[in-house]
């Protein structure tokens, strides 16, 4: 049950950021494909980290790493794009950030734990 929910979160990540890749122009299926291999890297690595943190009494503590934790994907999904594309590091690090405000926010919204 456990790998399927995570599964669930890894396929919702991948749909969010592809739609919103594509809503900011982004539309080489190269490109595209690069965006669902990085998170490949760092959706599952993320969500481990922040199931290792689940104990009730370290809410704040978790609410804390889920910000550190994305912060860190921002710069992980950013760094590995513009380094394989060579593209603009500004542009590409707004994609990155639009993509994670987008799945994290969701993910806060619909309650995935």
């Amino acid at each position: 049950m456990l790998s399927s929910h995570y599964l669930l979160t890894l396929v919702a990540t991948l749909g969010l950021e592809i739609l919103v890749a594509v809503a900011l122009g982004y539309k080489n299926k190269l490109f595209l494909l690069s965006i669902v291999l990085v998170n490949l890297i760092t959706n599952p690595l993320l969500n481990y980290l922040l199931w290792v943190n689940t104990s009730e009494h370290f809410l704040k503590i978790k609410i804390i790493n889920l910000f550190l934790l994305e912060g860190l994907v921002v710069l992980a999904e950013w760094f590995l794009l513009a380094f394989v594309w060579r593209k603009k590091f500004k542009k590409i690090l707004f994609l990155s950030l639009m993509m994670n405000l987008v799945s994290a926010g969701a993910g806060i919204i619909f309650g995935v734990k």
